[in-house]
């Protein structure tokens, strides 16, 4: 048994209802929730979950549109239940995970009998129940969230959050890159940020941004006049993008963070020139969090930030040893209340090593900043979202008509790292439809350039030239199809 929790944001939202019932709490581009409505959708969800058998510790993955995941996120934690924002990918993947999945339809290979639709009909079903509800009383070291990584293996990997360490995700937020006020995280609740800034928000009694499209991103910006931005870098390019298009100005935004991969020189400097706003590189994952924090120019290429006093950076040697400043190595880091291994041990590697995390990155130490040279392997990361290439290619090959296909990490025309894809295919293929079915199945992960090409070059074992594609398709950018 673990301590009772210190940290209960559900406990905090509950408090409003006597003082401030009807404080907006959630806040979209075109609606919003009070206090009081959040607290009886979400009991009511809990009610009726309640009747459905999911209680303490169930594995619940959520798969419904951006305002009512944090409804669910509350109802969850009423009942004692382990949420999950579902990813995208086939539905056996989750099926070891997940006990549970709940959303509009159900997912392809995800066992029916675990599925519950939640269309209209459920949700007033739920409307018609009583709302009075006692909310489970979790202790510290209750697994309470599981959040979906890319790890470095590019596919989806469960991380386990205790409410401990999720109380220790919010402090360290807080104290470092979160402001005082409501800020707006693109990366939403499926992420560990975004989840830590919706339970900061419930426990400091202030407004949760939900995000959604690019456009409308910019609409809830617009609205609210936040001052703070926390987004990948792919998703900061398309808020730029749809600003452009709707000719917002944003006064307000006066910091963009960037997290989750490499912000380029090029794309920092648009956003200053659209925003006037000052930008701020995180670097971190899902297994330890936010450990670097970048304000001001880089003091040389790859500089991702100055190392956080609560973690512990080292570049390593061949046999493990760390190395001196200055020195190239394979990056790890140790932090407190860090991820030790993927949930019921699905897809342990040597990621987790004798309480270091490995990131797969590779660079070195200077002036207590860390300085991000590559990475260790051949895994694309797009812009925050770690893809194996040969996922993608897997995807690809199953499209009719498609009979070879190789995927790389290029630059865009924008400057943002993306997965671009070369295929070798009939005239008769759509590259339009292709991209949507990639999209279907892979998400985020989806490439967003596709081109043909007459063959794919590949080494004496039929390994693919990545190397030699991605020069030819970084020569072609213009001329292929971007999405």
């Amino acid at each position: 048994m673990g301590r009772p929790v210190t940290f209960d944001p559900i406990a905090g939202l509950r408090r409003r209802l006597d003082t401030e019932p009807d404080a907006d709490v959630l806040i979209s581009a075109t609606s919003s929730l009070t206090v009081s409505e959040l607290w009886d959708s979400a009991a009511r969800c809990a009610a009726l979950l309640a009747t459905e058998g999911i209680g303490p510790g169930a594995v619940v993955g959520v798969e419904l549109p951006p305002l009512l995941q944090p409804v669910f996120a509350v109802a969850l934690w009423m009942r004692g239940a382990i949420g999950a924002i579902a990813p995208v990918g086939r539905g056996e993947e989750l099926g070891d995970v997940l006990d549970v999945m709940v959303g509009r339809a159900r997912r392809e290979g995800f066992p029916a009998e675990r599925f519950m639709q939640v269309d209209d009909a459920w949700l007033m079903r739920s409307a018609e129940l009583d709302p009075t509800v006692e909310p489970f009383q979790w202790a510290d070291n209750d697994i309470a969230r599981v959040v979906f990584s890319s790890g470095t293996t590019g596919a989806p990997k469960p991380i386990a959050f205790t409410v401990a360490d999720l109380e220790e995700r919010v402090n360290r937020g807080r104290e470092f890159w979160m402001p005082t006020g409501p800020f707006l995280t693109i990366l939403g609740i499926g992420a560990v940020s975004g989840s830590a800034t919706f339970f900061a928000a419930l426990e400091g009694g202030i407004p949760y941004l939900v995000g959604g499209t690019s456009a409308e991103n910019v609409a809830v910006l617009a609205k609210t006049g936040v001052p703070l931005v926390h987004g990948s870098p792919i998703q900061l390019s398309d808020l730029l993008s749809a600003a452009g298009r709707t000719d917002a100005d944003l006064p307000g935004l006066r910091i963009v963070q960037s997290v989750g991969g490499v912000l380029s020189e090029e794309l920092a400097a648009r956003l200053v020139r659209r925003f006037g706003a000052e930008i701020e590189i995180i670097y971190g994952s899902t297994e330890v969090g936010g450990v670097t924090l970048r304000r001001g120019a880089p003091i040389a290429p790859g500089d991702v930030g100055a190392i956080l006093p609560f973690a512990t950076i080292e570049a390593v040697g061949a046999e493990g040893e760390p190395v001196a400043d200055g020195e190239e190595g394979l990056i790890r880091v140790r932090r407190p209340r860090q991820a030790r291994g993927s949930f019921r041990g699905m897809l342990d590697d040597a990621t987790f090593r004798d309480g270091w995390f490995f990131p797969g990155d590779v660079g070195r130490i200077a002036d207590g900043h860390l300085i991000v040279v590559g990475r260790r392997d051949e895994l694309i990361n797009a812009a925050g979202i770690k893809v194996d290439p040969e996922r993608v290619e897997r995807v690809a090959l199953r499209f009719p008509g498609v009979g070879d296909a190789v995927a790389v990490g290029v630059e865009d025309a924008r400057g943002v790292s993306v997965v671009a894809l070369a295929v070798v295919a009939d005239s008769a293929v759509d590259l339009a439809e292709l991209r949507a079915a990639l999209v279907r199945e892979l998400g985020d992960a989806a490439p967003r350039v596709l081109e043909r090409i007459a063959v794919v070059p590949r080494t004496v074992s039929g390994k693919a030239r990545r190397l030699e594609v991605a020069a030819d398709l970084r020569a072609r950018l213009g001329r292929a199809i971007e999405f």
